[in-house]
Order: structure tokens, then C-alpha cells, then sequence
């Protein structure tokens, strides 16, 4: 799915697809990448902002960070990419991994992973056990 980041999303919001619930064994660390488009969604010399954080049982990671696709007059609805990745120690048994979004104050609306291979958003989650 796709996620149209809007001046009204000011949370950070799931973005559809980028989820995954695991189960953490005892003397274990857990390797979380994820990564993906993010494109413009508007025209002429217009810019899109947005923050991406790794979010862990619904509390935001240290892992976020800001990506800026910015237009020129010439080239338009201009994509970006995120890529955000960190190893985290969990305490035996469940947990839910996230990826999500909110809007950062851009001029211009934009689109965040989605079925196109341009802009799709992938989430790899690897349990290492020590």
C-alpha cells in the first residue's frame, strides 16, 4: 500500500505493508532495515518532507530520519529514497516492528511507498541469537 503524506499528517502514521509482529528467543538481537521511495507529489518548484522512524511495540526507535524530494522548474514530482537500519536488544517473546511516516513540513503533498517498484517499501527484520 501506499501512504499520501498531507500537512495534516503530523504523526507519524504506519506505513501499509511495513509491518511485522516476531517472536524474540532468549540471548537474541534483532537487526531491523527497511527502505524505500518517497516521491513528490506536486509540480513546479515545490519540495516534500517527511520524517521515517522505526517504531518498536508503537514507541519510536532512535532510528529516524528526515528525506527531502525537491522539484525544480524543469523536472517534476521528483522521488526520493529512505533507508534506516539499527540492531536492538528485546526482551524475550513478542514484538511489534514498524515502519512509519508523518509529514515534515513540506510545500508539497507526497507519496510514500506504494506498489510501483520505483517507490516500494521494503522491511527486513533478522533475529540473531548470541
Amino acid at each position: 500500500g501506499q501512504l499520501i503524506l498531507t500537512a495534516a499528517v503530523t504523526t507519524y502514521t504506519l506505513i501499509p505493508g511495513l509491518t511485522q509482529t516476531i517472536t524474540v528467543p532468549a540471548n537474541a538481537k534483532v537487526y531491523v532495515s527497511t527502505n524505500g521511495g518517497f516521491q513528490n507529489a506536486g509540480t513546479g518548484t515545490t519540495y516534500a518532507a517527511a520524517n521515517f522512524a522505526i517504531y518498536l511495540d508503537g514507541t519510536a526507535s532512535s532510528i529516524q530520519r528526515q528525506v527531502v524530494a525537491a522539484n525544480t522548474t524543469g523536472i517534476g514530482q521528483i522521488m526520493s529514497q529512505w533507508t534506516l537500519s539499527g540492531v536492538f536488544s528485546l526482551t524475550a517473546g513478542s514484538h511489534t516492528i514498524e515502519v512509519r511516516a508523518r509529514d515534515a513540513g513540506g510545500t508539497a503533498d507526497a507519496n510514500v511507498a506504494g506498489t510501483n517498484d520505483l517507490i516500494k517499501g521494503n522491511l527486513t527484520v533478522m533475529i540473531i541469537k548470541e
